[in-house]
């Protein structure tokens, strides 16, 4: 059999004698109608499996979504005071994304397990057969509806997420003309600055749970610290700090000094972890921030809490201690 050189289908080079007599045996033997046979059947294996991908990639989607819906709904719960309202509708909004998605993931998991049973059973029935072409065409034949099913599911799933965009569209509106008019918001770190220690460092472990970090329990911790087990394995020391002050308080300046971390990295090497991350609603001063680069250790100020709980943008343990320098 003539193979041409500028083609990108190069032939096996098979090792065994009797394996490449067979093999020119079966090419020498094969007519019109065997070739024609197998181009259909690779086209259909082809067919049958961009739609398993496809609903592979729509399921995965869909997962993603409802996994951002759930983290914007749980930020919601500590969105506190007369300017709360706006935060809560979003968490709301989120909420109610999630639950119109989760028939949405079922159908596509459900699809997506009966295309892969369809490949399976088409793409395996080569080898069995000289005669591929006498092989029956179910696979492909049941895989056509599942093509139109996916086309419809991405376009519902494509709804959704237009009406969630346009609720927050509306939301963002609705908080710009309150802002406008002078309205009194206090933003959710505003509001645990003036509430107890303990809200503020409940926030900050739940927060860090729900980005898949585990925490210890309490009799394998330091007094000061809370040990987190990061999703990539590592143990991290949290301590968390917070300053009481009310809105507008002039002591909102306020800094953490050396002594804090230096404390902090005394409890590190107590517990055993391999870095240790101070959080806290105001500033650190030089010597803090020296000190902590010195030793490695991650200080998280008030802008960056800001960002944490209000803006949505994650943690990510495992991020900051690859990317933080000591010396």
């Amino acid at each position: 059999m003539i193979i041409d050189r500028n083609a990108r289908v190069v032939p096996p080079r098979y090792t065994g004698k009797e394996q490449r007599a067979l093999m020119g045996w079966a090419i020498g033997q094969a007519d019109r109608d065997d070739m024609l046979a197998i181009l259909v059947w690779s086209a259909e294996c082809r067919a049958v499996r961009d739609v398993r991908d496809g609903w592979k990639a729509h399921a995965e989607r869909i997962k993603r979504e409802m996994d951002e819906a759930e983290t914007r709904a749980m930020r919601g719960r500590w969105s506190t005071g007369p300017g709360s309202a706006a935060r809560r509708s979003v968490a709301a909004a989120a909420s109610a994304l999630k639950d119109s998605l989760e028939p949405e993931l079922e159908e596509a998991q459900a699809a997506f397990k009966e295309s892969s049973a369809l490949y399976e059973g088409i793409s395996g029935r080569v080898g069995k057969s000289r005669k591929i072409g006498n092989a029956s065409h179910r696979e492909a034949e049941n895989c056509g509806p599942l093509w139109q099913f996916l086309q419809q599911a991405e376009g519902r799933l494509a709804a959704l997420l237009d009406e969630d965009r346009q609720r927050l569209h509306a939301l963002a509106l609705r908080e710009q003309s309150c802002t406008a008019g002078g309205s009194q918001d206090v933003a959710a770190l505003d509001a645990l600055d003036e509430g107890e220690r303990g809200a503020f460092v409940q926030m900050v472990r739940e927060l860090l749970e729900m980005e898949r970090n585990s925490l210890s329990p309490s009799d394998a911790c330091p007094p000061r610290m809370d040990l987190f087990r990061t999703p990539s394995g590592r143990i991290v020391g949290v301590r968390v700090m917070h300053h009481r002050f009310k809105r507008g308080d002039a002591s909102r300046g306020w800094v953490w000094f050396s002594s804090v971390a230096q404390q902090a990295q005394r409890d590190r090497i107590a517990a055993a972890a391999d870095a240790v991350v101070l959080i806290s609603n105001i500033e650190y001063n030089h010597m803090a921030r020296r000190f902590a680069k010195a030793h490695g250790i991650i200080l998280l100020d008030r802008t960056d809490v800001r960002r944490w709980i209000e803006w949505g943008v994650a943690l990510d343990l495992d991020s900051l201690l690859s990317k933080r320098k000591v010396g």
